[in-house]
Order: C-alpha cells, then structure tokens, then sequence
C-alpha cells in the first residue's frame, strides 16, 4: 500500500474491503506434514474470520487482509508479520489464528477498516438523500409552474409580459401568478423564484 500516493490509498483499500478476502469454499486444500502427519487447512475457519481471513491458492498460505491494508500505517507486528509477508501454514495450530486476531495491531487495523468502510456509507447515504430532496424540489417546481400555465392557458391570458425586471409592480402574468403561489404556499416559495436553486429552473417567456 505503501507504493500508492496517499491520495489513492483509502479508495484503493475500499475497493479490497468491498470484495473481501479470497476465501474458496469449493477447494479441495492440499495437504502439508506436520509432525509426521498430514494435515491441511480447514474451510471453517473462515466462519471464524470471515472479515480478514484469505487463503492464497499459490502458496498454500494464509493471510490477513486488514493487516494487508494498513501494514504502512501500523508497523512491527511482532509475530504477526508472516500474516502480511510469509504468510500463516501451521495447519496444526489453529491458535495462531486466534492469537492473531487478539493481537493490538490486528484489533487497530480492523477497527480502521470499519471507520473506513462506515465513512464511505455515510457519504453515499447523504449523496443519496440529496438526490431524494432534490426530486421531490423538482416534482414541486414543476407542478406549480404546469398549475400556472393551465390557468392561464384556459382563462386565455397571454405569458409573457413587457417588464419582468424584479422591481417591477406588473410582471408577465406567467411570474405574477407563480409568486401568486409562492406567496401562499410555503412550500412552493422554498422552490420557485429567487429561492429556485441554480440551473433548476429556467423559464423564457418568448
């Protein structure tokens, strides 16, 4: 992670925590002696560390995703550098992954990965009530003007009008009749007009 700018480094991390660690279900693991007999990795301990855990297919090896991430921000792990470098195969000790994963370093880096992914949430659910705000701004908008414009279409008055400067005292009857509106509908006024965000609302009465 090191090698990337650290500009780049958190989106980079993002995009691996969105995959999640490699963890093949459907392997068949090979096998590795260990005090004269064989022994190989079990599946289940990715249940008891789905959010860090992955196996390399390569090597035959384990590693920790979390520590992966943030090895430049936090490190001398001690014993838990051959989760980021070499890579853990003591098939035979599955108390390596629980002393791992009890380790200070580990616990920080998990905790970063979660600020991390929960920071990336709050900004996509605020984008996206934004968007919700905005459209209901534009469902408001557009029906108060579609209002004003039957109105005047059925009582045939015209739209346009000869000053329609803001100090004027008699726009053109399309803008009298929307702050018409505005001025009895709050609503409608938060929307319309002055108030209309930019590039929302642009009506040119020809």
């Amino acid at each position: 992670m090191k090698y990337y700018h650290v500009n780049q480094r958190d989106e980079i991390r993002r995009i691996y925590l969105q995959k999640g660690p490699f963890q093949p279900q459907n392997y068949k693991f090979p096998q590795r002696a260990f005090g004269g007999k064989q022994r190989r990795f079990n599946i289940s301990w990715f249940d008891d560390n789905i959010y860090w855990l992955e196996y390399s297919i390569k090597e035959n090896v384990t590693f920790c995703l979390c520590c992966y991430l943030f090895k430049s921000d936090i490190p001398n792990q001690g014993g838990s550098d051959h989760f980021v470098k070499s890579g853990f195969k003591a098939w035979n000790r599955k108390l390596g992954l629980d002393d791992h994963k009890a380790r200070t370093p580990h616990i920080i880096v998990v905790q970063k990965c979660q600020i991390l992914m929960n920071q990336r949430q709050s900004i996509t659910t605020a984008f996206e009530k934004q968007t919700i705000l905005q459209e209901k701004e534009y469902r408001i908008l557009l029906n108060a003007s579609i209002d004003c414009v039957r109105f005047l279409w059925r009582q045939g008055l015209a739209f346009r009008g000869h000053d329609k400067t803001d100090d004027s005292d008699n726009k053109c009857n399309f803008l009298e009749f929307l702050q018409w509106l505005a001025y009895r509908c709050d609503v409608v006024d938060r929307v319309v007009l002055k108030n209309a965000p930019k590039k929302k609302y642009s009506i040119e009465m020809q």
